[in-house]
């Protein structure tokens, strides 16, 4: 498997991507739609249906949170693990208080992004569990504490991956240097 290309399965046909990164590149058009679809002419800003949804006082913001559940819904299926749908939920809720606050709330869309930060967590967790044929992260957040499995030397292997099992001692990796 090349670095570039998805993970596929092979068949007498060719290769055939994995569904599961099927349904994440959905949620990813279905969050360009709602966070990036636009750019102002002569900035680098770009807008989506969120931000000119929230437009509408409390409304807007409101309609806006249909597209976004569905992104977790999907998540969900996907089988993310729930403190990162928990991190999701609360992207999504820092989007839609603040984007109840007229003016303030329509400038804070422009920079928060919660759908682009939300399936990129989804993405994450997919690449992983097909990288590691596992269901993805346990019990661990995105890059916090010994469970966290980015490829970052500073992380603790899980029992499974070094051979160690409940008699013989935890092997930690090295810290990296940087």
């Amino acid at each position: 498997m090349s670095d570039t290309a998805e993970p596929s399965r092979q068949t007498s046909k060719g290769p055939v991507p994995d569904p599961r990164l099927e349904r994440v590149a959905r949620a990813e058009r279905l969050a360009h739609v709602m966070d990036r679809a636009v750019r102002v002419p002569g900035t680098q800003i770009r807008l989506g249906l969120d931000s000119i949804l929230g437009i509408v006082p409390g409304v807007g913001d409101t309609l806006a949170l249909a597209p976004s559940a569905y992104i977790m819904s999907e998540a969900h299926r996907l089988g993310v693990p729930r403190s990162v749908l928990m991190r999701m939920a609360a992207n999504l809720g820092v989007d839609w208080l603040i984007g109840l606050v007229p003016l303030v709330g329509d400038l804070f869309d422009v920079g928060w992004k919660a759908n682009m930060r939300n399936v990129a967590l989804m993405r994450r967790h997919v690449e992983h569990s097909v990288d590691h044929g596992s269901g993805g992260f346990g019990t661990g957040d995105f890059g916090s504490g010994p469970q966290a499995s980015d490829g970052d030397a500073r992380t603790m292997p899980r029992a499974s991956e070094t051979g160690t099992g409940p008699t013989s001692p935890r092997v930690q990796a090295a810290p990296r240097m940087t």
